[in-house]
């Protein structure tokens, strides 16, 4: 998978609610529900009925991180370096619309968030999918950085504690709405490989050999002379 898988994998999961909510229809026929995937604290999560998907936290897998990246089915080829192997934590929330003169909106919301659970029970893997509203031969839903991969998305509920859940929404600087946590794993981002460029220029060592001529004396002056005077030679491959 590529770098881009992160945001493929949330994609895919929202587009599977999207088409999956309310088939049986039980919250009223006709009925369409928004699903969004931006932090609980962002003003446009409960302006209609639906449910939000927040990426709220990334983590390591910890069997997966030291094996190196086995390539995928579009380059089946080996690297000697390991993946980020991720697990992907979402917080699945369900919203629903105020109605003047009730304080009965909640109820809706859980009606929505328990259509949320049942389908995302019924299909934990999202490689697997394959039907008239999600596929996941479908660049649209599932796109190639995930279908490619040899690994399952698998989307698994999530048990946390009250406590925990307490830390994520004051976090968020928000009161605390009924919620569930989802595990989607295993998502790995190929390592980067250095494209192979053309190697350097192959250097050559070269000696140059000549034959040096001996020294020639071709005159002395004066011929004569008292011991200190100045002697100038003449001749040849002197240096």
């Amino acid at each position: 998978m590529s770098y881009l898988a992160i945001g493929a994998v949330t994609k895919a999961i929202a587009e599977l609610l999207e088409k999956k909510m309310n088939k049986p229809p039980l919250l009223g026929v006709g009925a369409v529900f928004k699903v969004t995937t931006v932090p609980p604290d962002d003003t446009r999560v409960d302006q209609e009925n639906g449910i939000n998907l927040f990426l709220y936290r990334l983590t390591e897998s910890p069997f997966a991180k030291n094996s190196d990246w086995p390539g995928d089915r579009a380059n089946p080829v080996a690297v000697k370096r390991p993946p980020i192997a991720l697990n992907l934590h979402y917080l699945l929330t369900a919203y629903a619309k105020k109605t003047a003169g009730l304080a009965r909106d909640d109820i809706a919301a859980h009606q929505l968030l328990g259509n949320a659970l049942a389908i995302l029970h019924q299909y934990p893997v999202l490689n697997d999918i394959h039907d008239g509203d999600f596929d996941a031969d479908l660049d649209a839903q599932f796109p190639p950085e995930l279908r490619n991969s040899f690994d399952k998305l698998r989307i698994n509920l999530s048990p946390i504690s009250m406590e925990e859940f307490s830390k994520i929404w004051t976090g968020l600087n928000k009161a605390y709405r009924l919620s569930v946590i989802y595990e989607v794993s295993l998502v790995q981002i190929e390592p980067f490989v250095p494209s192979s460029g053309p190697g350097p220029k192959t250097q050559s060592v070269s000696l140059d050999v000549a034959t040096l001529s001996g020294h020639v004396l071709a005159s002395l002056q004066p011929a004569s002379g008292h011991a200190g005077a100045p002697v100038t030679l003449k001749g040849t491959h002197f240096r």
